[in-house]
């Protein structure tokens, strides 16, 4: 009975405050019906009970201020203290929390540091309550824009991390905490520090592991409910829908282990690629006398780029001009005037000029002094696409080989690689990026961070 509920801490790992808040009510209402049937119980065993009870109402007020139930959960911590205990039982470090917690949920921010303070000066040896108040503290700064101040006790927090059991990972909560204050303030070095650090964590920290150990607990029959059972009977209906959740969260983590590898398959042939690429490049020489003809047919105005009127800054390139088919319909190009066009393509990629954000069919033909008709011809010929994919294609080749070659670029914002390789938007690269490669940008860096066997 005293450990009556206590199964539904399993509930908070997969985030169902719900059934965790109906189990452990649950639990307290078997404590109060044997507390109303025995008259003659021992003090110290009516102690024990309402012990339990307050832990019981603690993990609810906990589920409560997770779903951001505020007014339930200032209903069960006035529950908590009418109980019949001393104060010291109800000073506990969970109950002190909670208060905090739910201060700062309810915007009262200056009464959440006040009580984090004072309980981290009393406190000081705890190492839990060290990491908590610093914890809470570090968020009702940040609310307050006192981003300094919460960097310090987010750092603070974490020199004292502990395990938490709850369904909030603390310690990535503080790495993103201390990366927007970073950010707030300027500090790159340290937004830097705390993304890799933030990652780092976020790659163990596997949801579905977590989901497969307990399911396994469950097969082995480790974890049973310990509740108190009075005329209890088995229900049929209960079981097999208890069959039905098992087979659906099995197929689900199956699902997820498919895609894994999928994933992890097409990261293994990108990176195959570029490295065949590289091997490639190194015995490739290029022919000097064709060199020099490119040269004198392919210097760039800048100003064609920069000064054409009709060209939007923010320019996608998903959404160039579109090719006039009816007019390519009927082209048949010379092979000595494709070979032409694509040496003076094969000058415009070393040249890396795909990456401005203004390029566009018109633009391109106009700088290469083709006809443009005659360019997207050749392009959907030669290179199995049209002009938007293929600039789409130079331009993820691209930060690809940045990403693979230069690890500081893993750090780097995805809005930041976005616009390094010519895209505006940040959806449109993302976008783009599954496209191209059948993975995010997210994902492919997380790869190269800790490379799949």
């Amino acid at each position: 009975m005293l450990f009556g509920g206590d199964d539904a801490l399993t509930y908070g790992v997969f985030g169902d405050f719900d059934k965790k808040i109906k189990a452990y009510l649950k639990a307290v209402k078997d404590l109060d019906d044997y507390l109303e049937s025995e008259k003659k119980l021992p003090p110290e065993l009516i102690l024990e009970i309402n012990r339990s009870k307050r832990d019981k109402y603690s993990n609810i007020v906990e589920s409560y201020l997770l779903q951001k139930k505020l007014d339930s959960a200032s209903f069960i911590i006035k529950k908590i203290k009418n109980l019949p205990l001393s104060k010291r039982d109800l000073d506990t470090y969970n109950i002190r929390e909670n208060e905090i917690h739910l201060a700062i949920l309810q915007g009262n921010l200056d009464d959440a540091i006040q009580k984090a303070k004072k309980d981290l000066k009393e406190f000081r040896n705890n190492k839990i309550s060290v990491f908590y108040d610093s914890y809470y503290l570090a968020k009702a700064y940040n609310l307050k824009k006192n981003f300094k101040t919460s960097l310090y006790y987010c750092e603070q927090a974490l020199l004292s991390k502990t395990i938490s059991l709850g369904f909030i990972n603390h310690e990535l909560e503080l790495y993103k905490l201390a990366m927007d204050n970073a950010d707030k303030l300027g500090d790159d070095s340290s937004y830097i520090k705390y993304s890799k650090l933030y990652h780092k964590v976020n790659k163990n920290f596997d949801y579905n592991a977590k989901a497969s150990f307990i399911t396994k607990l469950y097969n082995q029959d480790q974890i049973k409910p310990l509740q108190y059972e009075l005329n209890q009977r088995k229900n049929k209906n209960y079981y097999l829908l208890g069959i039905v959740l098992f087979l659906l969260l099995t197929g689900y983590l199956l699902w997820r282990l498919i895609k894994s590898k999928e994933c992890k398959n097409k990261f293994l042939e990108i990176t195959e690629r570029f490295r065949q690429k590289e091997n490639k490049d190194q015995y490739t020489e290029t022919d000097s006398t064709d060199k020099e003809i490119v040269d004198q047919h392919l210097e760039i105005d800048s100003s064609v780029f920069a000064n054409k009127e009709n060209t939007n800054q923010n320019l996608e390139v998903d959404r160039v001009e579109t090719d006039s088919i009816s007019k390519e319909s009927a082209i048949t190009l010379a092979p000595e005037k494709e070979q032409e066009i694509l040496k003076k393509l094969a000058k415009f990629e070393n040249k890396e000029q795909f990456l401005s954000p203004n390029i566009s069919l018109s633009v391109l033909a106009a700088s290469l002094n083709v006809n443009s008709n005659y360019l997207s011809v050749t392009i959907k010929k030669h290179k199995k696409t049209n002009f938007n994919g293929y600039i789409n294609q130079l331009r993820i080749d691209y930060i690809i080989q940045k990403m693979t070659q230069h690890p500081e670029y893993l750090t780097y914002k995805i809005s930041y690689l976005a616009e390094e390789c010519g895209f505006a938007s940040h959806t449109t690269f993302t976008r783009i990026f599954i496209e191209k490669t059948g993975i995010s940008p997210s994902k492919f860096i997380s790869y190269l961070q800790s490379p799949p066997k």
